[in-house]
This record gives C-alpha cells, structure tokens and sequence, in this order.
C-alpha cells in the first residue's frame, strides 16, 4: 500500500457499527475530492500499519466507560488534532479520560446514522472542506483562457473554491472589471 495523503486514526472504544459507518462515511467524502481509499487515504484503528508522521492526520476518539488514551502524548507531539466523541455532553467526564476533558467534546447524535457531524469535524481538521480549498486561477487573457476555464472547472468538481475572475466575480456582484483588475494585481504582488 503506497503511503496515504491523508489520514484518520480511530481510538477510544468504538463500536464495530460506528468504525463501520465511520469508514464509509468518510470514504464517500473523500471520494468527493478524487480521493481512493488506501490509495490517498488511510482510516486505521490506532496509528496501523502505514502511518505516516508528516501526513495530515486527525485522531477520532469514541468515548465510553473506562476508555484511555495513551497515545495521547504523541498524537501531542505530532499535533494531531483530536476529535472527541461522547454519548452525550453530560457524560464527558465518565468517558473521556483526563487528557481529553479539556478539549469540546461532540455527542454523537442519535439522528446521525452516517456520522456525518463527526466526519464533517475529520474533514475539517484535514483541510478538506471546499471553503478551505482555496484556488486562485490568474492566466493571460489572450493565450490561455481555455485552458483556464477548463481548470476552474476541474476543480470546481473536485470540491475546491476556485476563483476565476470571469467566472467568480460577475457584474451582478457589484465590482465592475476595472475595479477587479487592480485589486487582484495588488493581492498577487503582495503575496
């Protein structure tokens, strides 16, 4: 298996049905963005076997009674975020351990059966939600507007918030041409 570009590290105690659904959550999200499990993305119980310490990684924690996280001090050190899952909010301090307590927990829902809130806090804390994809398209006008456009939406489909000035800003948003022009010339040469 080729090292994953991103990558979940479940702990804590979770059901098989929540690892399940979790994964297959996850997984439809990701392919979403062009992304093939095992190929781009791994989901593992603790760090697996292909872990990859310079890889984006987010670490759901499924808390019950008793659950610990020894991990923690690495996942620490790596700056791994943690996302802690709990039954209910009032049941923080009987399923979290110590070191987890002081971070928000989320309860899992009992309406959200694909776990899509939690997989919506892993996709967040990867970078992987459109809003935080950002790309800025600049090209000439004459030579390469094809190419541009056909660009601007490749990535649009691929779930990235792509900005092309003749596509994104539009004279309905009230900034005429002349106006765009140079405020983009200056973003880019301050950059």
């Amino acid at each position: 298996m080729p090292a994953p570009l991103y990558q979940c590290l479940i702990f804590g105690k979770p059901s098989p049905e929540q690892f399940a659904t979790l994964s297959a959550t996850i997984g439809k999200s990701m392919e979403n963005f062009g992304l093939k499990p095992g190929e781009h993305f791994a989901i593992t119980e603790g760090y697996g076997d292909h872990f990859v310490e310079t890889a984006p990684a987010v670490a759901m924690f499924f808390g019950a009674v008793g659950a610990t996280l020894a991990e923690h001090p690495n996942l620490v050190r790596l700056s791994i975020p943690v996302v802690p899952l709990v039954s209910s909010l009032n049941n923080v301090s009987a399923e979290l351990p110590e070191c987890l307590r002081p971070i928000n927990a989320m309860a899992l829902a009992p309406g959200d059966s694909s776990l899509a809130k939690p997989v919506g806090a892993a996709l967040q804390c990867l970078g992987l939600l459109p809003a935080q994809r950002r790309v800025f398209v600049s090209y000439r006008r004459n030579e390469s507007r094809d190419a541009a456009v056909q660009l601007f939406e490749e990535l649009s489909a691929r779930q990235f918030d792509v900005f092309l000035d003749t596509h994104s800003v539009g004279r309905r948003d009230g900034l005429p041409v002349h106006v765009v022009a140079p405020a983009t010339q200056r973003m880019l040469s301050s950059a």
